[in-house]
């Protein structure tokens, strides 16, 4: 039996997906195709599922699904290319009919600023952007989904976070920044804070999001405006003068906030629970915390203190002794059917990881997990391989050999990914070594 859809008005049964009653003419509200639930009639979201309802395609290419965070200049949109076999990205809509035309100029600039800026950047724990447009007065900006949730959720969730967890997140925001520093020019991206660091995967990876307020510094002349957030923006950046350091300040202040759930924001330039921390830490978190941005660590260096912090805090029960990759290729000549013309070539390329481990604590039995980051040519992150079944070392094993089938590649991707690539061993959570090696023909 069909089910039907009453009239509130006049009590008539309707078709589930009418918008206005057969019998009175009535507005029966908006159906959402997803979960079923009646809305407003001028409703753009639903109110049970929050999924977009009926909504025209954008750039007749891409469908909103939900929004993800709204603020005073648009919205930004979780969405998916209907011509790409549905891919999920990030839409980005900014609003300019409210503002004054100087506003509007401004906040013009600074997006297609972004646009341009991030069609630029090529870095693992960087979003990638798709697309750049406008219609009437919108403009629109397609990204990347990074898929996870923000370290500002997570330290809600959990409250102050180990040692461990926040130091594996500052050294890969670390290297996003002295990737940026090292552009030509040098690139700010003056809003560094939990909020936009997105924890992907697990092991979670930092991603760095938002760069609506970055900007390539050329020199040390003023800004046009002081951005930032009250708590993370250093003081030169609060007096319109950020550099490359006004980073390190904010990456430190959200360690701070991360380490002892004290918020920066509450008291700017004011970090009371510093003394609560060991004194090595302090010392670190202090130099990167210096008012003074001559004085405060660079990139380079917050990331050889975070390691050199990591290091001795904790020992992994197994030692590298030696690591090295092995690559096959195969190739296989022909279809099984069709005419001679269908016939093709295709060449499947095999890596593994193979590494020799010394047992540091041999009188009893223990295991490990073991994972690798692939890196492609273009500095992509490709392809994450779980090892399926934990390292066990029984006792009295003092050497351990490990042979780990990390990543295939076939037929034309072999040709699209030649070069160089990396590939990262991670031992239970901690960075074991790091080989490269070179795919070819």
């Amino acid at each position: 039996m069909m089910q039907t859809f009453l009239c509130p008005t006049c009590g008539t049964a309707n078709r589930p997906t009418a918008r206005f009653c057969q019998s009175c003419g009535s507005s029966l509200g908006l159906h959402c195709p997803h979960c079923g639930a009646r809305n407003r009639s001028m409703a753009q979201f639903c109110q049970q599922c929050g999924l977009r309802l009926g909504a025209p395609l954008l750039q007749n290419r891409y469908q909103v699904l939900r929004p993800l965070a709204q603020g005073g200049m648009g919205t930004v949109y979780q969405a998916e290319d209907t011509q790409l076999f549905k891919r999920r990205c990030v839409v980005k809509e900014m609003l300019t009919h409210h503002l004054s035309p100087a506003d509007r100029a401004e906040a013009e600039r600074n997006f297609r600023r972004e646009a341009a800026l991030l069609a630029t950047l090529r870095h693992p724990s960087i979003p990638q952007i798709y697309e750049y447009f406008v219609e009437g007065d919108r403009y629109y900006l397609v990204m990347e989904y990074v898929e996870g949730e923000s370290l500002a959720d997570r330290m809600a969730r959990s409250g102050p976070l180990p040692e461990a967890e926040v130091f594996r997140y500052a050294a890969q925001i670390c290297d996003v920044l002295v990737y940026l520093s090292t552009r030509r020019p040098p690139v700010v991206h003056r809003d560094v804070k939990p909020t936009n660091i997105i924890l992907r995967g697990d092991p979670a990876q930092a991603i760095l999001v938002d760069f609506g307020v970055a900007k390539p510094k050329a020199g040390r002349g003023q800004d046009t405006a002081a951005w930032g957030t009250m708590g993370y923006a250093a003081p030169e950046q609060a007096a319109g003068q950020a550099e490359p350091r006004s980073d390190v300040y904010a990456l430190a202040a959200t360690i701070y906030h991360a380490l002892t759930g004290d918020d920066p924001g509450d008291h700017p330039f004011n970090f009371p629970a510093l003394a609560k921390l060991s004194p090595r830490l302090r010392d670190m978190l202090g130099q990167a915390l210096n008012q003074d941005a001559d004085q405060r660590l660079n990139a380079q260096e917050m990331k050889a203190a975070l390691s050199s912090l990591v290091a001795p805090e904790v020992p992994l029960l197994l030692r590298l002794l030696e690591a090295h990759t092995y690559k096959g290729f195969n190739r296989k000549t022909e279809r099984p059917k069709g005419p001679p013309t269908h016939r093709f070539r295709t060449y499947d390329s095999a890596m593994y990881v193979c590494i020799r481990l010394a047992n540091e604590e041999p009188t009893r039995q223990h295991e490990h997990q073991m994972f690798i980051q692939f890196y492609s040519p273009d500095g992509q992150l490709y392809r994450v391989r779980q090892r399926r079944k934990p390292i066990i070392v029984r006792p009295g094993q003092a050497e351990v050999y490990v042979s780990v089938f990390g990543l295939r590649i076939s037929g034309t991707k072999v040709v699209n990914h030649l070069g160089s690539w990396r590939a990262i061993v991670f031992l239970d959570e901690q960075k074991l070594t790091e080989l490269s090696f070179e795919v070819i023909r």
